[in-house]
């Protein structure tokens, strides 16, 4: 599986750099932004949790990994299966 990627590799590892990097830039100008006001950790807090949240519910909706397809089903399904996600 980890080959299947070979020539989108370098692109999605600096994109995955680029995203984080980004990221932890905004919620530190957010933060600074954020502290003068007397209760701003509690906003601070409270806002971080929306995303954390947003990422729960969207993991209880990502598909099953191939390995358990294999397990459930023949191998002519897991074909089909390969060739449609693909």
């Amino acid at each position: 599986m980890a080959n299947m990627f070979v020539e989108f590799r370098g692109t999605l590892v600096s994109l995955n750099t680029l995203l984080v990097t980004g990221g932890q830039f905004f919620a530190t100008v957010f933060a600074a932004l954020l502290s003068s006001y007397p209760q701003g950790w509690r906003y601070m807090l409270g806002l971080a949790a929306i995303p954390a949240c947003l990422q729960f519910i969207g993991f209880i909706f990502l598909p099953g990994i191939y390995y358990d397809i294999c397990l459930k089903f023949k191998s002519m399904t897991i074909v089909i299966i390969y060739l449609c996600a693909y």
